[in-house]
C-alpha cells in the first residue's frame, strides 16, 4: 500500500458546526486515541487571510522589496529560479493544474504546516516543474514573512560531513541550522548513492526538523514508493506525520528544446 493510500484509508468524515458559519463536512485524522478533525473552511479561509494581511502589512513597513530579496539571497535559491513563483507557473494540462492546485493549498495553508509540521512530497520525471513550483510555495512563504532554505540533497549531505574535518563546527550544530528555516526544500532526493552513511544524516535533518515542527518539501524523479524505499521507514514516517501529502509529476517534461 502508497503512502498516500495509506493517508487516505485512515480518513474519517463528519458533519460538524460552527457558531457563525453553520454546518460544514469535516475529515478527521485518528492521532493516537484521539481524532484531529479539521476546523470549518470558511473560519479558516477567513483566519488565513488576516494572517497574510498582518504579514503583508509588516514587509511593508520594513521596506518589503528589499527584505525579500535579503531572504532570497539567505534562502540559497539559485539565480535561474528567483523569478519563478505559483503565478508563473504554465498549468496547461490536467495533471499540471491539479499540481499547481496542491501547490497553492499547501502555500495558503502554511501557518498550519508549522502547526503540525506537515511535509510535502514532489515526485516524478525529470523536467515536469517540481522545483519550479517548489520554489513557488518558498516565494509565498518568504513574501508573507517567513524563512526558507533551498538546496539540493548532496549538498545537505555534504554540509554535514564538512564538520568531520572542521573543528570549528559539530555535526549536531550543522544539522540544528537545518533545521531552523521555517521551509526546507531538499532537491533532487534519490541520486545520492544510497548508503547507510547518507541515510542517517538525511534521518538526523528529517528528525530534527520534524522535532521543531518544520515542514519540508522534498523534490524526486523516483516515485513515492521509490522515495520511501531509499529514506527508509523511519524517515518516511516522520514526513508522514502532520498531515503529509505527495504531489505526482507524471507527464512528460516540458524542458523542451535540442541538445
Amino acid at each position: 500500500m502508497s503512502t498516500v493510500t495509506s493517508l487516505l484509508s485512515k480518513i474519517l468524515t463528519d458533519t460538524k458546526v460552527c457558531d457563525m458559519h453553520g454546518e460544514f463536512e469535516a475529515t478527521g485524522v485518528p492521532v493516537g486515541e484521539k481524532t484531529r478533525w479539521s476546523p470549518c473552511p470558511d473560519c479558516e479561509a477567513e483566519r488565513i487571510e488576516r494572517s497574510r494581511e498582518r504579514r503583508h502589512r509588516k514587509l511593508i513597513d520594513h521596506g518589503g522589496q528589499v527584505r525579500l530579496e535579503r531572504a532570497m539571497e539567505q534562502a540559497a535559491i539559485p539565480k535561474r529560479y528567483r523569478t519563478r513563483t505559483l503565478d508563473t507557473y504554465n498549468a496547461q494540462t490536467s495533471g499540471q493544474k491539479r499540481a499547481l492546485s496542491s501547490a497553492k493549498r499547501f502555500a495558503d495553508s502554511f501557518e498550519d504546516a508549522l502547526d503540525t509540521g506537515a511535509n510535502l512530497i514532489m515526485t516524478g520525471r525529470p523536467g515536469t516543474g517540481k522545483t519550479h513550483l517548489a520554489i513557488g510555495i518558498a516565494h509565498q512563504a518568504m513574501r508573507e514573512g517567513y524563512t526558507a532554505m533551498f538546496m539540493t540533497t548532496m549538498n545537505a549531505i555534504r554540509v554535514v560531513r564538512e564538520t568531520y574535518r572542521n573543528g570549528e563546527k559539530t555535526e549536531r550544530k550543522a544539522i540544528q541550522q537545518l533545521a531552523e528555516p521555517d521551509l526546507l526544500i531538499l532537491d533532487e532526493v534519490g541520486v545520492q548513492m544510497g548508503t547507510d552513511s547518507e541515510r542517517k544524516i538525511l534521518f538526523e535533518i528529517i528528525n530534527a526538523r520534524y522535532e521543531n515542527m518544520r515542514p519540508m518539501i522534498l523534490i524526486s524523479n523516483l516515485d513515492v514508493e521509490g522515495v520511501r524505499s531509499f529514506l527508509g521507514e523511519r524517515a518516511t514516517d516522520r514526513l508522514r506525520e502532520g498531515g503529509g501529502r505527495a504531489i505526482i509529476f507524471d507527464w512528460d517534461s516540458h524542458r523542451g528544446g535540442e541538445f
